[in-house]
């Protein structure tokens, strides 16, 4: 059973360059944190715990939506993400926010690539905090979030997502079909429970719709339809889309999403040998 659901998450559609995916998208992630009024994941958390004082590790910290808050809140943060540009961001948010060059750390790094015991993160982190972050896709990097924490580990990846752009495009390219986010979710929920993980799990749906520059929209589908594109015709032919899509709606993007968050504690397993 627990194979199944392994196999599910390791199907995961990925990039086949994801730190130039990013860097192309960190301005834009840049304007997200600016414009950021409210937060159901910090909602969510703090419902469940304090901060003060926490040791975090952020995974896939983008720029900065949640490095800021809970740096602001009185954790030392530990923000790693793989696009170079998305850790500029970073910094230059928490500069711009007056934050103590003491309150966090930054490194540009793989997920997959960190070696806990050289870097001594085996059970360091009072919370080991992974939102939609594309490093924690499959089961192997699940495992590694609960090696490095002592306390708990917080996910979430959508459950359902449309977006009308996404759909339109799909219409017009073959290259490309989206993740079946359900499934993917329900596969991690099936995997925690059967390792003896008891996750406190919230889901969150938002319709709503989103403004886009073309170059924007570009960067956010690119990597999803071209795997590689030498010459630049790929690009091009995504770009006419894009245009066509964009002088009926103005580049506006209809969207749909359902994100399911859980929070566990590494250390309240069930008892595997409790009869």
């Amino acid at each position: 059973m627990k194979e199944e659901y392994i196999d599910i998450l390791s199907k995961e559609k990925k990039s086949s360059n994801p730190a130039k995916n990013w860097n192309n998208r960190a301005k834009e992630f840049y304007r997200y944190t600016k414009e950021a009024k409210s937060n159901e994941v910090l909602d969510f958390l703090n419902s469940k715990m304090e901060f003060t004082g926490k040791k975090i590790l952020d995974i896939g910290c983008g720029a900065g939506r949640f490095l800021l808050p809970f740096v602001k809140a009185g954790a030392h943060v530990t923000g790693i993400d793989i696009a170079q540009d998305m850790i500029y961001y970073t910094e230059k948010i928490l500069l711009e926010s007056n934050i103590p060059k003491d309150s966090y750390e930054l490194l540009k790094a793989d997920w997959k690539d960190i070696d806990l015991d050289a870097r001594r993160w085996n059970s360091k982190f009072d919370l080991v905090f992974a939102s939609m972050s594309p490093g924690v896709s499959d089961w192997e990097s699940i495992e590694k979030l609960v090696v490095a924490s002592k306390g708990h580990v917080f996910i979430s990846s959508f459950a359902y997502r449309h977006e009308s752009v996404l759909l339109e495009l799909q219409n017009h390219l073959e290259s490309y079909r989206e993740n079946d986010w359900g499934e993917r979710f329900r596969a991690m929920i099936n995997l925690l429970l059967l390792n003896g993980f008891l996750p406190d799990v919230k889901f969150t749906r938002k319709v709503g719709s989103m403004e886009f520059e073309v170059e924007d929209l570009i960067n956010r589908y690119k990597h999803r339809f071209i795997n590689s594109d030498p010459t630049g015709e790929k690009t091009e032919e995504l770009r006419g889309l894009v245009d066509k899509i964009g002088s009926e709606s103005n580049y506006t993007m209809y969207t749909d999403r359902v994100i399911g968050m859980f929070l566990f504690s590494v250390n309240d397993k069930i008892d595997k040998n409790t009869k």
